[in-house]
């Protein structure tokens, strides 16, 4: 059979990743064996039929599939389905892998039951596949980082085994005490996870795991939700003619103005100029 590609929308490559939503109506899709990337298919619908090395199996919408370097990756179509691709540079999930202090073993299968895997779709489904829908791509080296470093981390977060136990209770609740407070104080500044693993005195990967089963999201994706949300503070206290959109964005560490009015409508339903103008 052939495979006949029908692409709703392509995302330009970001320097350490290529996003794709794709409708293959039917046939197989062979990949040859990938050498510096790592793919992750995320299946919208059934239909899909997975041959990941020599393990096959039907695909449908209750996980996510990864091809790794090295490994021939085939699928086979029985009827028409989307799935959503990411493929990401094996380099740069190394290094993040190696940084947060996880294996590079990766798993071939992701379930999005446990929290890693659920916080990996919401990155993939909500924040990406919105964007390629609208056709955003994003403006500027400092976005193009922020956005790379979401994914990359979740990524790992899921893939990766980490067999060390979570901390206790009480450690989980002191870590993440400790990174809330150094987030809130430093809000508007560069905020990056070396900074709130050392001010919450853990590593990277221990304060990865205890955001995602505290929180539900990665350290940066909450970072990014905490600025929003002072935003919107900010936007609502100020009295008439006292402040401006831009001057709400910078003063709650977004560098890039087009991009915290994307982000505001999506988190909140209107842009911030509405919010600004309505409620006072």
């Amino acid at each position: 059979m052939r495979a006949e590609f029908r692409a709703r929308a392509r995302v330009a490559a970001l320097p350490h990743v290529g996003l794709f939503d794709i409708r293959i109506n039917y046939g197989n899709v062979v990949a040859e064996p990938m050498c510096d990337f790592y793919s992750i298919n995320v299946p919208l619908g059934p239909g899909i039929e997975w041959r990941i090395g020599s393990k096959v199996e039907a695909g449908g919408s209750g996980g996510i599939r990864v091809g790794v370097p090295g490994e021939e990756f085939n699928l086979r179509f029985h009827h028409a389905a989307p799935v959503l691709v990411a493929n990401i540079d094996a380099r740069a999930v190394h290094d993040a892998a190696s940084e947060a202090g996880f294996s590079h073993d990766a798993r071939r299968e992701i379930s999005l039951s446990c929290p890693e895997g659920a916080a990996l779709f919401r990155v993939l489904t909500i924040q990406w596949r919105d964007a390629l829908r609208a056709g955003r791509v994003p403006a500027n080296d400092t976005d193009l980082g922020d956005i790379e470093q979401r994914l990359i981390e979740a990524f790992v977060a899921a893939a990766f085994p980490d067999t060390n136990p979570l901390p206790s209770s009480a450690e989980a609740t002191r870590i993440m005490s400790a990174a809330e407070a150094f987030v809130r104080a430093e809000l508007s500044g560069p905020m990056t996870v070396d900074k709130i693993a050392c001010a919450s005195d853990t590593s990277n990967r221990t304060l990865h795991r205890v955001f995602l089963h505290a929180a539900g999201v990665s350290p940066m994706v909450y970072v990014t939700r905490e600025r929003l949300n002072a935003a919107r503070r900010r936007l609502l206290a100020a009295e008439r003619g006292t402040l401006t959109v831009r001057q709400a964005a910078t003063e709650c560490g977004f560098a890039h103005h087009g991009r915290f009015s994307i982000l505001y409508r999506e988190a909140f339903g209107e842009s911030p100029s509405e919010t600004l103008r309505h409620w006072h």
